[in-house]
Order: structure tokens, then sequence, then C-alpha cells
């Protein structure tokens, strides 16, 4: 499987997998905000790239409009990212009482944990 199945069911599993998947998405978003920022500042006008003559200036305007995009999307990821957290949050009791494990509350949350932390050890 790919890891989505039950997404949309409103099992504990699937709102888990909705919040990491958020939590992955935003850790990217922050990742190719500081490349292209990086590679805005070597087209700055410090830079032997950004000459009159080989359009290193508009480089740098695409650079912060590309700029500018990601953090709109990011603002837009991380405020779905706390929606999720806190409606998965609000269901954990509701989620353990119909689990068929003995898992409480603190153990569901603590799996929720265990997974970000397990997202943000595989992410660049």
């Amino acid at each position: 499987g790919t890891g989505t199945e039950g997404a949309g069911t409103g099992t504990e599993p699937a709102g888990r997998y909705r919040v990491a998947a958020l939590y992955s998405v935003c850790g990217l978003l922050l990742f190719y905000r500081g490349a292209v920022g990086k590679a805005v500042a070597r087209l700055g006008p410090d830079s032997a790239a950004a000459t009159d003559d080989d359009g290193g200036d508009d480089d740098v305007g695409r650079g912060a409009a590309l700029t500018g995009a990601i953090l709109h999307c990011l603002r837009e990821c991380t405020d779905s990212y706390a929606r999720s957290l806190a409606v998965h949050s609000s269901r954990l009791a509701a989620y353990a009482a119909s689990s068929s494990s003995n898992e409480g509350t603190a153990g569901l949350a603590l799996s929720l944990v265990s997974q970000l932390c397990e997202v943000r050890s595989n992410s660049p």
C-alpha cells in the first residue's frame, strides 16, 4: 500500500497520516524556501552572475517571486497542519474508545509524535 488507504474514513491512523503528511509538506516548503533563498543570494547584485547584459536582475526578481509563492503555500500548509492537528487531538478520546486495542489517548498521542519524528528524520 501507499500509506493512504482509509485516509478519508475518519479513523485514527488516517487522521495521523494526514497530520504527518501536512507536517512533511511544511518541512519540504521550508527546505525549498531556503534553497531558493541561497540561489537568489548568489544571483544578487554582488554576484558575477547578475550583470546587466545577462539578465541577472530578472533572475533575482523571479527568485523573489518564487520565494513569495513558497511562503504563501507555507502559510496555507501550516494553517492546514494546525487545524488537522487540532481535529485529530479533539478526537483522541473517541479513537481510543472505538479502538480494538487497549491503547489509550496517551498512547495514540505518542503514536502521532513518533510518526512526526520519523517524518522529520527522513526529510532533507
